[in-house]
């Protein structure tokens, strides 16, 4: 719940964010890859079809899961169920990439090597900036940005927390097995590999189904990384989460709880209006 909550609070409101979400995906690619006159328009027309689909596909099965948060909210909630929610936004989240891999595909074979050097010049202002984030802090720095940011989110979702579930927030980050060092590790091997892609189509140009199998397989990989240290992290904080969030919860006073289902329910009325809403044309700038 706390996942679908952030995404849809990430904009300042839910149809504001989602009706603008073409625009603003553009301008983050944008600076990343730096399109020439002739990608921008192709770019532009595949975000707007990639949210038409989307908003006809999927956000009813959106709103299908705030509902059923709502219920989840009002309740007790075990980790297991926490997880098998979690599960269930996680499939959305992949199916809102499925639809993207085709047209990514033939954008992705018209890039040139000035391009795939841009961004390869961006991952490594990124890989900078999380070190200087995450990496050039101690441990205990680390836990405290990481306490800031979920107290954020849980506070907008429930409102504010009491003291004892402040200490119990700081307990959990105090045990948790973050590695900010393996994350790193695992960030730059996404994008070595994505580079990889990208300067071996310009190399040996491939078909586009070729790409988008390559492309799918790459999100896979993403999503279920190979066996290893990652990974295995990986499914340790998932499942640490899972019981951090249903311990948390547990806690929680009737009127937090209440708070959380209106929260959701606010979203849930945002989701079907924007089902029902006509597309906003795109930004032609």
């Amino acid at each position: 719940m706390l996942c679908v909550a952030a995404v849809l609070a990430s904009c300042s409101t839910v149809r504001l964010g989602y009706e603008q979400l073409p625009t603003l995906a553009y301008w983050w690619l944008d600076r990343h890859l730096d399109f020439d006159s002739t990608q921008s328009p192709q770019v532009r027309e595949a975000l707007a079809q990639w949210q038409a689909r989307h908003r006809q596909e999927e956000l009813p099965r959106l709103a299908a899961l705030l509902e059923e948060a709502q219920t989840l909210a009002a309740g007790e909630i075990t980790p297991e169920q926490a997880c098998r929610f979690g599960e269930a936004v996680r499939a959305r989240l992949r199916a809102a990439g499925a639809m993207a891999e085709a047209p990514a595909a033939r954008i992705a074979l018209r890039l040139g090597p000035a391009q795939t050097e841009a961004l390869a010049e961006r991952q490594a202002r990124s890989n900078e900036e999380f070190h200087s984030d995450w990496l050039a802090r101690s441990p205990a720095q680390q836990q405290a940005r990481r306490y800031d940011e979920q107290r954020k989110r849980y506070e907008d979702f429930y409102g504010r927390l009491s003291e004892a579930q402040r200490s119990q927030l700081r307990a959990a980050l105090a045990r948790s097995r973050f590695d900010a060092a393996l994350l790193d590790a695992e960030r730059r091997r996404r994008q070595a590999e994505l580079l990889a892609l990208l300067r071996g189509w310009q190399a040996a140009p491939v078909s586009e189904a070729a790409a988008r199998r390559a492309l799918a397989d790459y999100l896979d990989r993403l999503a279920l990384p190979p066996p290893g240290p990652w990974r295995e992290q990986q499914q340790a904080l998932w499942n640490e989460g899972c019981a951090d969030f249903a311990a948390l919860h547990a806690g929680t006073s009737p009127e937090q709880r209440a708070r959380a289902v209106q929260r959701l329910q606010d979203y849930t009325r945002d989701v079907q209006a924007l089902r029902a809403a006509p597309a906003v044309a795109a930004d032609p700038g």
